[in-house]
């Protein structure tokens, strides 16, 4: 595939050729090299590939076979016009992120994960950004998983690891269902008559973004300084019915 033949072009390459280079691009992975001091590009998946006239090699069938059948030769072609040069030890990290997406189909996301949190380690620049997104993709689609068995302290520490190296979008997305997975703990020790741990829970879904309308009747749970009758500090619990508007678990990204 263009990772891996990329990667072994430029390591074989150098001290043989002047400058190789690897790049990288959403789609694709090529080398680039100079001759008389003029940048030419290599494409390493075909014989054929040196100095190559694009428009004539990205043919459909050849984008399939590189880029998978999402991807059109127009679009291929326009992520060509601005690639990434990455350092070799940053192309390694391409390639881990290669074998999570067999990991993936063959549905070891743990595995998944593991070759793209070293992917994610390795990397440098937009391919350093991407690796943690699908990372944290996988791991987040771990915790949905686990909140559906309601094991939602291991949901907790899946998704309190996926925020690791996230930003925008999905750290938000991210954010929200952690939140969610506190409401739900809150809930259950609320049930638990463990009112002290449900407004710590409650506090931290609010950090996270929550909203009062999310956190539902676990609001109603309050520590008063002194009721009458009571000694200070006592716990009063819900006053009300439990809301069922409490969510019912993350969403997928």
């Amino acid at each position: 595939n263009c990772l891996s033949s990329a990667l072994l072009y430029v390591v074989a390459a150098n001290g043989l050729v002047d400058d190789p280079r690897a790049m990288v691009t959403k789609h694709h992975a090529f080398a680039r090299v100079k001759v008389n001091g003029k940048p030419v590009d290599v494409e390493t998946t075909t014989t054929y590939g040196f100095d190559a006239d694009r428009k004539k090699l990205m043919t459909a069938d050849y984008v399939k076979k590189i880029a998978g059948p999402d991807t059109t030769p127009a679009e291929m072609l326009a992520d060509l016009q601005s690639p990434e040069e990455l350092p070799v030890l940053s192309l390694v990290a391409a390639v881990y992120s290669n074998r999570a997406v067999g990991l993936a189909q063959r549905g070891d996301l743990g595995g998944a994960a593991t070759a793209l949190d070293r992917a994610e380690r390795l990397a440098s620049g937009a391919l350093k950004a991407r690796t943690a997104r699908w990372r944290a993709s996988i791991l987040n689609q771990g915790a949905v998983d686990l909140v559906a068995q309601n094991r939602l302290d291991d949901a907790e520490s899946l998704l309190e690891l996926a925020l690791e190296g996230t930003d925008a979008d999905t750290r938000a997305l991210l954010s929200q269902n952690l939140a969610t997975v506190h409401i739900r703990i809150a809930q259950r020790a609320l049930d638990d008559k463990d009112f002290t741990g449900a407004l710590e829970h409650v506090d931290v879904a609010k950090k996270l973004g929550a909203a009062d309308s999310d956190v539902g009747s676990v609001t109603s749970v309050r520590i008063v300084r002194r009721a009458r009758g009571s000694p200070r500090g006592t716990v009063v619990g819900p006053t009300g019915p439990a809301d069922p508007r409490v969510p019912g678990g993350p969403r997928q990204p």
